[in-house]
């Protein structure tokens, strides 16, 4: 289907702006508005190769477009001719973000760009992400790159404010060949719902969600990427807005196009996504339903755990209720204000009361060492029901990305989980 072009406009505008029709970048009509007037830069007889590394991207524009002039130490609003001259060649960068590109790399032969004039002051990474098809992560990349320009000079710093007036070139190369990318694997999945935007499925424990070091393959990036189009947005992790943990079980929804990924990424930074987790935690906690607010970092000691740090650490929020109160444990319903990694273990073990089989967070095996005689058969036999982190997403509710109708979906729990329940239910028999 032919995306259509977008046909909103602004006070921000000079002019209303139009979106190339590619099968990668599509616009919103009705979206929000823009700080600039924009256009496809056409190729030009006198420009020149800038060296500079920029990221891969897809456009059905071809234009050659030179990156970047030369450097200075800040951009300024000057008038239509002045921009039009160039600077010397050996000015030098600024340690504000704003210079020359780096020596001894080359830019693609045909990238495309984007050239646009600032009407409203902005920071720039989120004048891109606002008005492109971008991740921030992406725009970040791009920045650092080389592939963003003010006025014809370099800008690598996100926090950069173009003035109004300035002329801003973004330049998107042809994507990378299709092997630099994540290969398709033959991998069943438990799939819930299906459209042209969106893909929601109950992600079985065991199953690591994207490619990296170690498991570039067999992973569920590779099952999707067989199955059909993903959004092509995420790089290496295609599709992917959020994500569970290896051993965690349950729903998560993945794009299936770039505006797809967008929307549903700006709905996760807004924290519209509502999400519901069951877990059973060592011990027991105090009271029926509480929550958790501690921020979270990476550890100090082991850069595969978090931690609750109060110095470095982001914020973070758990609400838990209890759903079952065992002899050793309790059956836990949560739910997410934030998304920090690892976020329901690192809160659960920093109360004490750690995910039954996590042993990164202090729940595998040894855990018994911390409970009476009497119950570590009991402890040890639920170790034995279970072969991994007893935590599952149960249910995502979000807005669809095309209609905007608010949509639940639910996991049940898997049989493992059941298996677990049951023992403790059972009182060990």
């Amino acid at each position: 289907m032919r995306p259509r072009r977008s046909s909103s406009c602004s006070r921000a505008l000079r002019r209303c702006s139009s979106w190339p029709s590619t099968s990668t970048a599509r616009t919103r009509a009705g979206s929000s508005a823009s700080h600039w007037r924009s256009s496809w830069a056409e190729p030009s007889a006198t420009s020149t190769t800038a060296r500079s590394t920029v990221p891969s991207w897809t456009s059905s524009t071809s234009a050659s477009a030179p990156i970047a002039g030369p450097s200075s130490t800040s951009p300024t609003s000057r008038s239509p001719s002045e921009r039009s001259s160039s600077a010397s060649p050996t000015s030098t960068a600024s340690s504000a973000g704003v210079g020359a590109p780096p020596p001894f790399a080359s830019v693609p032969e045909r990238p495309s760009a984007r050239v646009f004039e600032v009407s409203q002051p902005v920071r720039i990474d989120r004048l891109l992400a606002r008005d492109l098809p971008l991740s921030r992560t992406r725009v970040q990349e791009l920045l650092e790159q080389g592939a963003v320009t003010v006025d014809g000079r370099v800008v690598r710093r996100s926090s950069f404010v173009p003035e109004t007036g300035s002329v801003l070139t973004v330049v998107m190369p042809e994507a990378e060949p299709v092997e630099a990318g994540p290969e398709g694997d033959s991998i069943p999945l438990d799939v819930l719902h299906e459209d042209d935007a969106i893909l929601v499925l109950n992600k079985p424990a065991g199953l690591v969600v994207h490619p990296a070091p170690g498991h570039s393959r067999g992973t569920l990036v590779n099952a999707l990427i067989a199955r059909g189009s993903l959004s092509a947005a995420g790089g290496q992790r295609p599709g992917i807005v959020h994500r569970l943990d290896r051993e965690t079980s349950g729903v998560m929804v993945v794009a299936r196009d770039d505006e797809a990924q967008r929307m549903l990424g700006e709905q996760f930074k807004a924290r519209t996504v509502t999400k519901a987790y069951e877990a059973v935690a060592w011990g027991h906690l105090a009271g029926e339903a509480g929550s958790v607010e501690r921020p979270i970092a990476r550890s100090r000691t082991d850069r595969l755990k978090m931690a609750v740090d109060h110095r470095r650490g982001r914020a973070a929020l758990t609400r838990w209720r209890r759903l079952a109160r065992f002899d050793v444990a309790d059956h836990l319903e949560l739910d997410l204000a934030s998304g920090r990694t690892h976020q329901i273990r690192v809160h659960l073990s920093s109360l004490g009361h750690p995910v039954v089989r996590d042993a990164r967070y202090g729940g595998g095996p040894g855990v018994e060492a911390g409970f009476g005689g009497p119950q570590r058969a009991l402890v040890r036999g639920a170790l034995a029901s279970i072969d991994r982190v007893a935590l599952h997403s149960r249910r995502l509710e979000l807005d669809h990305p095309r209609t905007g109708e608010r949509m639940v979906f639910e996991a049940a729990l898997p049989g493992d989980f059941v298996r677990l329940l049951a023992f403790l239910r059972g009182g060990g028999s």
